[in-house]
């Protein structure tokens, strides 16, 4: 998975579904809406470079440490 480029809308389900997060958490922890959360999702909305940087931070906690996320 390449997290240099804009996160499109699989790697956005790829990292909450690897956190087993539902959307309404996952927007939670991120601090905006499920809408929103579920507009990323669907590719008709991209997270601001803000929001991008905190979903790559816990893609890295991911990769950090697979064995909590299996």
């Amino acid at each position: 998975m390449r997290l240099n480029d804009t996160l499109d809308a699989g790697i956005i389900r790829t990292i909450r579904l690897k956190l087993m997060l539902s959307q309404k958490d996952f927007a939670k922890r991120l601090g905006v809406s499920v809408t929103t959360e579920n507009r990323w999702e669907r590719g008709h909305h991209t997270p601001s470079y803000k929001k991008q940087r905190e979903i790559r931070r816990l893609y890295r906690l991911i990769e950090s440490f697979p064995s909590r996320f299996l």
